[in-house]
């Protein structure tokens, strides 16, 4: 006997799997893969400290989208975020060698584009992909950088990237604004300049004058203020002549406060055939010297962060010892440090599926953190005001114990004075034999959120 409901069954079975069939082959014509799963696999990912006697809490940052986020600059103070930001997998998109006018049939993976213009171009095409700087800030050190949106020197056309800062306590705290850009006749890359901006910056600035921009490549630009009227530029470039390396760090010095340069000089004490790029002058106040960070490739063949001291005051082509700082471990790359005041380290981290799954999605770019340790904590330092309770009881005499949703990764006690009293990770913790007296609590939560908050001895 015919069993007409199995067959029925069987029926509605193939036409669903023709249905599949046909959004599987319209996704293969399109070349379009959603076999990646980007959170799991930057979840798997995590770049090593090098130097664990002076950084820990390394994290992704929470504002991490699916498009194309490099250069990340941060602030002096560290409340000011920046990056170069393309809506796309930008790697693959260059590696395949496809043009601007052709990138969202293959490219276009679910990433905002935050209102970039992606349509106004000089040959009428229907269509222009390019880069843009993107902006974010935070209320203090104790929050978290959540939310991306376009700077306000977003323009159309013309890629504008390598973001870099220079501030100042005035109407206008942006003094210098150091960016690159293409708008040029041959399209090389330049430095640019706006001068007395926001801190979200608008205009469109201009190239800085000869003997900076030539007709080769400048990039990565970092200006600091040594003293007076003097600045030094450090900046790289993968063709400018009399190079030790096929990317090299040069650098130019301004006696009248940027207004003259004088001609580039290659950074030799530092620059090998290993890539070094992506310079960033730090200042060390407790050791009162200047470090040079830098990007360059590591034995293991990747791009790792790296970092040595100044030896002569004043010289800057005078670098000491080879520190490896941030090694990429299992990711694809590292690169691009920048540091706040206090030392902690801005970086980019690159993915990779290597399953390879797509060659239009194959890379990821997110900015990540890495806090520098504070055994002797400065006691002048801003505290976060909230009321919501980390802590309890509030005085104590005894056991404490953390609030359990916060997820806690490390913490850290000081008394008033700055010595670290304990460092560990239990949301209980017996301060019986601490002495009487203020102390104050750092907690890391495992999503690199920091909080701070007072607590009384009895």
């Amino acid at each position: 006997m015919f069993n007409t409901t199995i067959y029925n069954t069987q029926l509605t079975i193939i036409e669903q799997m023709k249905a599949l069939t046909l959004i599987f082959l319209i996704l293969v014509a399109g070349r379009i893969s959603y076999s990646q799963n980007w959170t799991q696999i930057k979840n798997t990912v995590s770049p090593t400290i090098e130097l664990n006697s002076e950084y820990d809490s390394i994290y992704q940052q929470p504002l991490s989208v699916l498009g194309w986020e490099d250069g990340i600059h941060i602030s002096e103070d560290g409340l000011h975020l920046y990056c170069t930001y393309v809506p796309i997998d930008f790697l693959s998109f260059v590696l395949n060698g496809d043009l601007p006018t052709n990138y969202s049939l293959n490219y276009l993976r679910g990433a905002p584009d935050y209102g970039m213009d992606l349509v106004t171009n000089p040959i009428s095409a229907t269509e222009w992909i390019h880069a843009d700087i993107l902006y974010s800030n935070r209320i203090s050190l104790t929050d978290s950088f959540t939310n991306w949106q376009l700077s306000d020197m977003a323009r159309a056309i013309y890629s504008e990237g390598a973001p870099a800062t220079l501030y100042q306590e005035a109407l206008y705290p942006v003094e210098f604004m150091l960016f690159t850009s293409i708008d040029n006749p041959t399209n090389n890359q330049d430095i640019w300049m706006i001068q007395s901006t926001f801190s979200n910056p608008y205009g469109t600035g201009s190239p800085l004058p000869a003997p900076i921009n030539t007709t080769y490549n400048e990039d990565n630009p970092h200006l600091i203020r040594v003293e007076g009227d003097t600045l030094a530029l450090f900046y790289d470039s993968d063709n400018l002549p009399g190079g030790m390396g096929d990317i090299d760090i040069w650098y130019s010095t301004s006696y009248d406060n940027g207004v003259s340069w004088n001609i580039s000089t290659n950074v030799s004490s530092v620059n090998t055939a290993s890539k070094e790029h992506q310079p960033f002058l730090f200042y060390d106040k407790a050791k009162h010297s200047y470090y040079l960070y830098y990007a360059a490739n590591h034995t293991d063949g990747k791009l790792a962060i790296f970092r040595k001291e100044q030896l002569i005051e004043n010289d800057w082509n005078s670098w000491g010892n080879t520190e490896l700082v941030i090694s990429a471990g299992n990711s694809a790359g590292i690169g691009e440090p920048t540091l706040t005041n206090n030392g902690d380290i801005s970086f980019v981290v690159v993915y990779e599926d290597t399953e390879l799954n797509s060659i239009y999605d194959r890379f990821d770019a997110d900015p990540w953190y890495l806090r520098k340790k504070d055994y002797t904590l400065n006691i002048n330092d801003s505290y976060s005001n909230e009321q919501k309770l980390l802590i309890y009881p509030n005085p104590t005499n005894g056991w404490i114990a953390i609030d359990p949703e916060l997820n806690v990764a490390s913490i850290k006690i000081f008394n008033n004075q700055g010595a670290l009293y304990y460092h560990g990770f239990d949301n209980t913790i017996d301060i019986s034999d601490f002495p009487n007296g203020i102390y104050h609590i750092s907690i890391v939560t495992i999503s690199g959120i920091v909080k701070h908050q007072s607590l009384i001895k009895k």
